[in-house]
């Protein structure tokens, strides 16, 4: 199993999105999104029970599972069970932004991946691309006053550069910024 875990806006989600996308062109047929915050024991038992029988189309069923912490004890403890002998079809995607709520069982059990907050300069580099890209005329210093205000979170800079563009159209200064 897979285990993701990093603050909103991160990029969590779009990394699931892509592995989704890589498993269907490896013959996945079947996705399960589920989120943890409502039907957690309805949940626990219809995996339970999916999971024994083998997908009908391609070699795997993937189990993705956003804000796993989210998930009660009784839940944990039947998902632990699966993961101890999962079957050979079933690949499991967890995403959380609280680490620390989820049982080290469970944990123990995943190969994990921390996000880490960008840079300004990152989130510069990555304004710029994108800049360039859409022929935009935005000043340096506006570039980098999106990048400090984005607090790390490359998704918030896209939004804060597409409001921008979208008040102050495609030349933006610092004083717009």
């Amino acid at each position: 199993p897979l285990f993701i875990y990093g603050d909103t806006g991160l990029g969590k989600t779009h990394l699931i999105q892509g592995l989704t996308r890589e498993y269907f062109r490896q013959g996945v047929r079947r996705i399960r999104y589920m989120p943890c915050e409502s039907y957690v024991n309805r949940f626990i038992r219809a995996l339970r029970e999916n999971i024994k029988v083998a997908p009908t189309r391609g070699k795997y069923k993937v189990y993705i599972i956003d804000e796993v912490h989210m998930l009660t004890e009784e839940a944990f403890n039947a998902l632990l069970k699966t993961l101890e002998e999962p079957p050979a079809h079933a690949i499991f995607i967890f995403a959380t932004t609280r680490p620390y709520k989820v049982p080290s069982t469970i944990l123990s059990r995943c190969q994990r991946f921390d996000f880490k907050r960008l840079t300004v300069n990152e989130i510069a580099g990555k304004l710029k691309d994108i800049i360039k890209s859409e022929k935009l005329d935005i000043e340096e210093e506006a570039i980098y006053t999106i990048a400090r205000s984005a607090e790390g979170s490359m998704r918030d800079a896209e939004s804060m550069l597409d409001q921008l563009v979208s008040f102050c159209g495609k030349k933006i200064d610092v004083e717009s910024a």
